[in-house]
């Protein structure tokens, strides 16, 4: 661009050639500008006109020194003032932090459950004369919470203490249970809901033979004798668990390692875990085997000679009135003319009495007992042999024809006869025989 007119050449030039070499033409008339020379510092400002433009060149190296001197003495007042602010901010926090600091070195005898020492550090700390502010708040919260721990922690103690009593006496409930479970002299068993055994005492082991290994999982029913009816005992003892109360009892055999029969009498009652809700079976019994032997052996005496071991005179008279109401209530078949239905041999031995009373009576059983073997040797399966008593037997003979009535007395007779104990002890029998037809 031209330079059309300048001023104070001298001094304005320099000035303006210095602008040049910093801003183009277009920055520098478009907005105020800046240039130091020779020490001062010059505002360089554009005002259009009409087609040209005016430059016009100000000293301002006074003003600029008066602004940064106010710039620097506002700085310098601001710092004063930030002094003074944090100083009197320090003097109002002072005490608040110092209560806070005190309080939060109290805490650490809050963890370490000191509750007596920081009741008594929390007491030195007094109240704030003003404001309660955060740190008071803080220490007010701290000793309440000191005071509730303490409490918690006795009440923690205490229960801690009851726990740990009643633990022991659990224990020794425990251990008195546990030693009464092994110690009974019963079987005692946990089943399942589907009856499958899963714990069961020490006398379950000796009395089956078992141990707990092989009992554990196996199934009830396997141990019962299977010539009961297993199935209904199987849905009763299913129905147990399914109650909460009630009881199913029986009788059943027990069948051991050695495949030997125990007799046993059975209790099963529901087990309930009242926390977990699950259902089992307690299953107790009693043997009973020498009940059931006594028993059956009373039946046996009840029909039986003790010391011939044949049928008694009871016995002899219930199976005559079968065979005669047999005998009245069938008819024979088309051969019925030939086969006698029943007949009775009375058969009574000869001079017993002088045995017993020369050579004792120990001879005389000797004798009984040796016509005793006879005759159940003699006769047949569908024969029934008696004692009726003293020296006098009795054999029901069924389904025979007529002419070996005389076969089979025969053959008796010659095998008592030839019944001989010592040289002058020897048997003979008078045999007297009945016959009944059902015509």
């Amino acid at each position: 661009h031209n330079l059309v007119a300048i001023t104070n050449p001298d001094q304005t030039r320099p000035i303006i050639d210095i602008a040049l070499t910093k801003f183009s033409f277009d920055h520098l008339i478009k907005h105020n500008h800046f240039v130091e020379y020779s020490g001062k510092t010059y505002l360089l400002r554009s005002f259009a006109l009409e087609s040209d433009h005016v430059l016009t060149v100000r000293d301002v190296s006074e003003g600029k020194a008066i602004s940064e001197r106010a710039v620097s003495d506002m700085r310098l007042l601001l710092l004063v003032c930030l002094v003074i602010t944090e100083l009197l901010l320090l003097l109002v926090l002072w005490r608040p932090m110092t209560r806070l600091r005190q309080t939060t070195n109290i805490l650490p005898s809050l963890a370490s459950k000191n509750y007596a020492q920081a009741k008594a550090d929390f007491a030195k700390l007094s109240a704030s004369r003003f404001i309660n502010d955060e740190a008071e708040l803080l220490r007010m919260t701290a000793s309440s919470l000191c005071s509730e721990l303490e409490s918690m922690h006795e009440q923690l103690e205490s229960r801690a203490n009851e726990l740990e009593t009643r633990s022991r006496e659990l224990m020794l409930e425990r251990d008195f249970v546990n030693q009464l479970f092994d110690t009974m002299h019963a079987v005692i068993i946990i089943q399942d809901r589907e009856g499958y055994i899963r714990q069961t005492n020490h006398y379950t082991e000796s009395l089956t033979g078992y141990d707990q290994n092989e009992l554990q999982g196996l199934h009830f029913a396997k141990l019962l004798d299977s010539s009961i009816c297993l199935d209904s005992v199987i849905r009763e003892v299913k129905n147990i668990a399914l109650r909460d109360d009630g009881e199913y009892q029986h009788e059943a055999a027990v069948i051991t390692e050695e495949g030997r029969l125990r007799f046993l009498a059975w209790r099963h009652v529901p087990l309930i875990n009242q926390k977990t809700g699950s259902r089992q079976i307690l299953s107790i019994a009693l043997d009973i085997s020498g009940r059931v032997e006594a028993e059956s052996e009373l039946a046996w005496l009840a029909r039986h000679d003790s010391l011939s071991g044949l049928h008694n005179r009871h016995a002899f008279e219930e199976r005559l009135a079968e065979c005669f109401a047999e005998s009245t209530s069938n008819t024979l078949r088309a051969n019925s003319t030939e086969l006698t239905h029943f007949g009775v041999m009375f058969i009574d031995l000869d001079e017993f009495k002088t045995i017993n009373d020369t050579h004792g009576h120990n001879k005389g059983d000797e004798m009984i007992k040796a016509v005793a073997k006879v005759l159940k040797e003699q006769s047949r399966d569908s024969d029934f042999v008696a004692r009726m008593g003293g020296d006098e037997f009795a054999i029901i003979v069924r389904n025979f024809h007529r002419y070996d009535l005389d076969r089979i007395t025969k053959r008796i007779v010659s095998k008592l006869t030839s019944i001989v104990l010592e040289p002058d002890i020897h048997c003979t029998a008078s045999i007297g025989i009945a016959v009944h037809t059902p015509f």
